[in-house]
């Protein structure tokens, strides 16, 4: 069976060439090349960087050397003031949980030491920010065990990167 050889001259797909599909064709081109880098752009400043990594899970917050938890108050504090007014007076909780949507954001920030949990909503849109806080409410049994068994984990972890820094320096 012999296959057809495809002429250059005739187009695979016929779209009709006239003055109004070209302006439409631009236009469509034009808003694709703004719009599209844009809305990637807007996602990622507007979620954080480390956004994706922290969706849904127990994050402890440590300041030094700075954990993913500490990373992501940091980031919702410069994206929303009523929240940084909220850790600035409450303290860093020692976890938190985070699940962010498109025009919402939902962080129950944990402290351990007096045995509270807040859960924070801001939600975005056009009309500006609007911040609630639900609690305090107390931590249960089980979510302590889990605190404890994720302390231990992270000072394992920090003392595993303490002994690769120690190591690599002694390597030639």
């Amino acid at each position: 069976m012999k296959i057809p050889a495809i002429s250059r001259d005739v187009p695979l797909v016929s779209l009709p060439m006239n003055k109004t599909w070209t302006f439409v064709s631009l236009c469509t081109a034009v808003l694709l090349v703004v719009l599209l880098p844009g809305c990637s752009i807007v996602g990622g400043n507007r979620q954080g960087t480390t956004s994706a990594q922290a969706r849904d899970r127990v994050l402890p917050v440590i300041e030094e050397p700075p954990s993913l938890g500490w990373k992501r108050i940091q980031y919702q504090s410069s994206v929303c003031p009523a929240f940084k007014e909220f850790i600035h007076a409450k303290g860093l909780p020692s976890f938190v949980i985070e699940d962010t949507g498109l025009t919402t954001r939902k962080i129950v920030v944990f402290y351990d030491k007096t045995d509270q949990a807040y859960l924070v909503s801001v939600a975005t849109g056009v009309t500006g920010q609007k911040f609630e806080v639900s609690g305090p409410e107390p931590i249960g049994k089980q979510t302590h065990a889990l605190f404890d068994a994720l302390h231990k984990l992270e000072l394992a972890q920090a003392n595993l990167e303490k002994i690769n820094a120690q190591t690599k320096k002694m390597s030639p």
